[in-house]
């Protein structure tokens, strides 16, 4: 499937009035991501809402999946807003694809199609005599557990997959599991699914003693610093949002929880620029020369928009 959003439809649901006891201050704006649209809305009104709601499909889903779950919302969970305020609504699905490779089995084999914000497992069969040495997502190295196996959590984007089997030599401590690996339902409240992580993350500005927020998005090649050894990962969505200037990595950067990661940030032009992480300006300012920016011990998906002058 194209990353590429396909045939991107909108769908409208108008505002009702129902009588519901919120004020027009603001209130907290519900989890949405992982239900399917038609669960979002009753949900979304439950809350107390009654703005108009645009939901936009990726086009991206198999015929078995509908229009597959909500996997981006805005604005974020949490969020106050009043209560008849707009929002819009990401739905779809995304390709993971298994690479083919000698000398052992990943499961499950192939492309599979999963809704937006499922998780996957995958789970690697070695040969008799070998064993499991390397996993890459999307061409960046990943820590496998002690099972062989890993889960992408929470998906929001198109990954690919590869796993290198070697030679043992020696024993070998890896407990490799013979059975086929799944899609793992997320978030709705008729399926079983797995919660976001409530652990307490920490963000640090390159630069700066000021701390940020954090929580959503992206990919590339990046540095993942060391400390996260979960098979649960998270994705970061690094862009710029305006101006010449760059982020490094860019587009959906997948870390594991617990782990750090690190972006670099060069103005090419203009007398520099400012950071919105989780659509919140950041304290880190950069100046002609750059700056970076770290998110610690991440739990959670994240979002990181440059703006140049």
């Amino acid at each position: 499937m194209s990353l590429t959003l396909l045939g991107i439809v909108m769908l409208v649901v108008a505002g009702c009035s129902d009588d519901k006891s919120v004020t027009d201050s603001g209130v907290g704006f519900p989890e949405l991501r992982g239900k399917r649209p038609d669960d979002a809305i009753p949900t979304y009104k439950a809350h107390g809402f009654t703005g108009k709601v645009s939901i936009y499909y990726n086009g991206g889903c198999n015929p078995a999946n509908g229009s597959g779950k909500i996997y981006k919302q805005v604005p974020r969970v949490n969020s106050s807003i009043d209560s008849s305020a707009e929002i819009s609504l990401y739905s779809g699905c995304f390709d993971v694809e298994i690479i083919k490779t000698a000398n052992g089995h990943i499961s499950p084999a192939g492309v599979s199609n999963i809704k937006g914000y499922d998780s996957l497992v995958i789970k690697f069969t070695p040969q008799d005599g070998y064993e499991v040495s390397s996993m890459q997502i999307d061409d960046r190295p990943v820590q496998l557990s002690s099972r062989s196996s890993y889960r992408i959590a929470k998906i929001v984007s198109d990954h690919n997959v590869a796993a290198t089997f070697s030679i043992k030599l020696g024993g070998s401590d890896k407990d490799v599991s013979v059975d086929g690996g799944g899609t793992e339902e997320g978030g709705t409240e008729e399926e079983g699914t797995e919660e976001e992580g409530t652990e307490e993350e920490g963000t640090e500005d390159g630069g700066t003693d000021g701390g940020g927020t954090e929580e959503e998005g992206t990919e590339e090649e990046g540095t993942e610093e060391e400390g996260g050894n979960s098979d649960t990962t998270y994705t970061i969505a690094a862009s710029v949002f305006a101006g010449q200037c760059t982020i490094t990595p860019s587009g959906s950067v997948i870390v594991s929880e617990g782990a750090s990661q690190s972006f670099s940030i060069a103005i090419n032009s203009g007398g520099g620029g400012f950071l919105l992480v989780d659509d919140v300006p950041a304290s880190t300012i950069c100046e002609q020369n750059g700056c970076n920016y770290n998110f610690s011990n991440v739990a959670a998906d994240h979002s990181i928009s440059v703006i140049c002058e």
